[in-house]
Parts: C-alpha cells; structure tokens; sequence
C-alpha cells in the first residue's frame, strides 16, 4: 500500500473563478461585494476606449499590504469566511458594521472574467503598497501544475513607483511560459507544458492561423502598460485616501465592447448595457430609491459609478452611479 496527495492542476483555478460566474456584471458584483466587505464607501469601473480595451475597478476599502496580498489573496480557500469577522475600528473607517456579501469565497478570482492581464495594486493606511501582476491564461493550460505558476508581488513605497517596477514584473510573470533556463526540474515542467497545450491547440482548432497560446501571453504580457488615466478615480493615487484597492485589467472582454461610443446607436448594444448596469445596481441599491420613501429602505453608505473614457477626454462620461440621478447610458458625442 501507499498513500497519495491531490496533485493540483493550473486549470482549477480557472474552474473555480472564471467557469463559476455567468457573465462580466456578475464577476464586477463578486468585487464589488468584496470592496463592501472591506469597508470601502465609494467603487468604480471605467471603460477605457483603447486598443488594446482597458478596465479599471477601484475602491477606497482598507486595502491590503504586502503579507495579506500575498498570504490572504494569493491564497485559494482561506479561512476568512468561517470565522467572526474580526475587522478593527481602523479598518471600519467609522462605518457600522457591515453584514458579509462576498460568500463565495472565489470573488477575487472572477477578475478573469474582465480580460486575461491584470495589475492589483492595493495599500492599507500608513503602510507601503504591494502590487501583484496576474496573466489569467495561465490558468487555461491542463497541463501546468498549480504550484509551478509564480506570481510577481512587490512592494511599493507610493503607488506610482509601479511604472518603475512594472518591467521586472513582466519579466517574472513571463518566466511562468519561457522557463527561467536554469534547466531545472520547473523549468523543464513549464517548458514541455506550453510545447503541448500548444500543439494540442494547433491539432484541434480549425483555423490554421490559430496563434499558440504561448505566444499570445508573451506578445500580450510584453505589451502590457499601465497610464496615470487608468487609477484617476481612484482616490489613492491622487492622495485623497491613504487606503484602498486598484485593479487595471488589459485586453478586456468583448463585454465591455457595448458601452463604447462607436455602438451607441446600435439595438442590441443597447439592451446588452441596459442589462449590464442593471445587474450592477441591483447588488448595490435594490430597494433603495430616494423618491419612494413608503419602501422604508435604508440606503447603505456605498457608492458606485460606472464611467466610460473615449476620445482621449481626461473627464470620463458618467454612464451609471448610485444617487438614482437618470444619467446617460452612453457618453455623449465629443465637443
């Protein structure tokens, strides 16, 4: 007789974050109700209208530092959730006590439903920055093993050192599909894992021109940046909060596609945003309505925008926020 462990496959991740959430509204709602767990009082997601599509979600909860970034996020089935929620006073920010949303446990892995790059930087009050670096296609091959992926965390003194320490961060995340050439038992892991997820690809897709997966992170990854306009609304890299949490999310899905000026005036685009922000708001505010006070709803202290940032304007147009204003579903047309 002998005993065996689980061995863990890459792909669980993807199993467990992307393959579980119906669709992008719900995936931002999963981070959203985890920026309400962490006291935050404003969120926001802005669509930027680039090439590649970015995205950005930002909050002002109490973020984390370095150890929990890398102890607690990084960290598939923590114990979080099976205690009494032990959050300080600091942590509270002078908010009441907030029942817990994030339930399922897998909230921040549902950020693979926004786009295959993302750059978390995230800073708790008084204390430095840490920023991790995330290809979630990595996921995606089966033959991977889930301990050889390594994930690039640095600390940071101010959040916009990370355009000085982006560079060596994609260089490390790159590793994960390259190897580190040491010839090591890892790295021969890692090598012969891409050599066949992508010969698996190429010999079952119907497209010759299907471009190996291997070569669409490193081309991806390589071109990765991150600009001051991606963090503008969030209130820690402006210096007007000293806490809270940032994703940039690069070639975002095709999901977001709908709110950009360029569909304004198609149908189907219209209900798909209708629909889209309507998920959004239903997490948030449900009951709540300023103008219905027989509903007796009691609006939490937490707000939201839904933004779009098209034609290089610096002021994004306001599709959506939380005060039940009537604002437009589409930015208007450039002045």
């Amino acid at each position: 007789m002998q005993t065996v462990s689980f061995k863990t496959r890459a792909r669980t991740v993807d199993h467990l974050g992307r393959e579980q959430i119906a669709d992008v509204p719900t995936a931002i709602s999963e981070l959203w109700k985890n920026s309400y767990d962490a006291y935050a009082r404003n969120v926001s997601l802005t669509i930027f209208d680039e090439t590649p599509l970015v995205v950005s979600i930002t909050d002002d909860g109490h973020g984390m530092n370095y150890e929990e970034l890398v102890d607690r996020w990084l960290v598939v089935g923590t114990e979080s959730k099976l205690f009494e929620d032990t959050r300080s006073e600091i942590d509270m920010d002078g908010l009441m006590t907030r029942s817990r949303q994030g339930q399922k446990g897998i909230g921040r892995l549902s950020s693979a439903h926004l786009g295959p790059i993302m750059l978390l930087i995230s800073k708790r009050r008084d204390q430095d920055s840490a920023a991790a670096l995330i290809d979630w296609r990595l996921f995606e091959n089966p033959y991977l093993i889930l301990s050889d992926i390594e994930i690039p965390v640095v600390s940071l003194v101010s959040p916009q050192e990370i355009g000085q320490r982006l560079p060596e961060m994609i260089t490390a995340l790159l590793r994960n599909v390259r190897g580190d050439g040491t010839g090591s038992d890892r790295d021969r892991r890692i090598t012969s894992a891409w050599s066949n997820y992508d010969h698996v690809v190429a010999a079952t897709s119907p497209d010759l021109l299907t471009v190996p997966p291997s070569r669409l992170i490193l081309e991806g990854c390589s071109e990765f940046r991150v600009l001051d306009h991606h963090f503008a609304l969030w209130p820690v890299w402006s210096d007007d909060r000293d806490h809270g949490t940032a994703m940039v999310v690069s070639r975002a899905t095709d999901e977001f596609s709908v709110f950009l000026p360029v569909n304004k005036d198609v149908q189907v685009a219209e209900d798909d945003r209708r629909r889209f922000v309507a998920t959004l708001g239903g997490f948030v505010d449900p009951l709540f309505d300023p103008t219905r006070p027989d509903l007796e709803a009691v609006r939490p202290d937490f707000d939201y925008r839904v933004d779009v940032h098209a034609n290089g304007k610096r002021t994004p147009r306001r599709l959506k926020t939380s005060t039940h204003s009537t604002p437009s579903m589409m930015p208007s047309a450039p002045s």
